[in-house]
């Protein structure tokens, strides 16, 4: 198995963090120094998050999607329409073939990878993090269970020797 690079994580684990409410993670029951590191993370996640912003945009250029929102909305009325006349029915097509498109690109976006400047805290203090913020989910998973290996250099290191 290939070593992580330190501050390396995929853009698919930044998404499922800031889309599951990591920003209001607490950290009350850490020292200062470390409670800080939490909120350093924070910020480079939200940075990392708005690349993702960014070039969903490039994506949405490069597949001639001008406004993501009305696309996806004029797909899904298209999708339902039951009696379609021929130019909707090309529309569908042309818009459906689009879509399969931006999903190509938007996988491949995810599977990449950005650097968060690494500030860990000891594995000790990552576990009361862990404790503290249990309500946090991803589904039906703890969001810092789930992403704990993802985070591993990045917000918490393991203790020497392991």
């Amino acid at each position: 198995m290939a070593e992580k690079k330190e501050g390396n994580i995929r853009y698919a684990d930044v998404d499922v963090l800031f889309n599951n409410n990591f920003m209001a993670a607490k950290s009350f029951t850490l020292d200062i120094a470390h409670a800080y590191k939490v909120v350093q993370f924070k910020s480079r996640l939200k940075n990392a998050f708005m690349e993702i912003v960014e070039r969903v945009k490039i994506i949405d250029s490069e597949v001639g999607i001008d406004d993501h929102n009305r696309h996806q909305a004029r797909f899904n009325e298209l999708l339902a329409k039951q009696d379609k006349t021929e130019d909707e029915k090309k529309e569908l097509k042309e818009a459906s073939e689009k879509n399969i498109k931006f999903n190509q690109l938007y996988n491949q976006l995810l599977e990449d990878k950005t650097t968060i400047e690494p500030k860990t805290m000891p594995y000790a203090e990552w576990r009361k993090f862990q404790e503290e913020n249990h309500d946090l989910k991803n589904g039906q998973y703890e969001l810092l269970v789930q992403l704990e290996p993802a985070l591993e250099d990045i917000l918490w290191k393991a203790p020497e020797g392991e």
